[in-house]
């Protein structure tokens, strides 16, 4: 999947690389030197993640999930963003070149019950 680059100023917000809203990413004009192959990787997932959940199911259970963890992490929002499944499929799989081109269906939902320590 290649997702099309836009490059902005206001999406996504400032101390973030990159947003995917398949099937654009949005690259921050001033992390631009910073959006490496392996940030590349990681959003791609994010854009398979939405193509199966058909985009906006992924969107309304992101946004679930992390109000739901930030419960779980007595309000670090840090950690309930980094303790998001989306996230942790992502994050756990960002270094491996091929997991885009191998990577199951739904393979998120192993993350939804687990917290991160970030």
């Amino acid at each position: 999947m290649k997702l099309k680059r836009v490059y902005s100023n206001i999406i996504p917000f400032k101390g973030y690389i990159a947003m995917t809203v398949f099937p654009w990413v949005f690259i921050r004009e001033s992390a631009k030197k910073r959006y490496t192959p392996t940030v590349n990787r990681h959003e791609t997932t994010h854009g398979y993640q939405q193509v199966e959940l058909l985009w906006f199911l992924f969107f309304i259970l992101y946004g679930l999930e992390w109000f739901i963890k930030l419960f779980f992490c007595k309000f670090n929002t840090s950690r309930a963003y980094h303790s998001i499944s989306f996230e942790q499929e992502a994050n756990v799989n960002q270094g491996n070149v091929e997991y885009n081109n191998s990577r199951n269906l739904y393979a998120w939902v192993k993350y939804v019950f687990k917290l991160t320590d970030k």
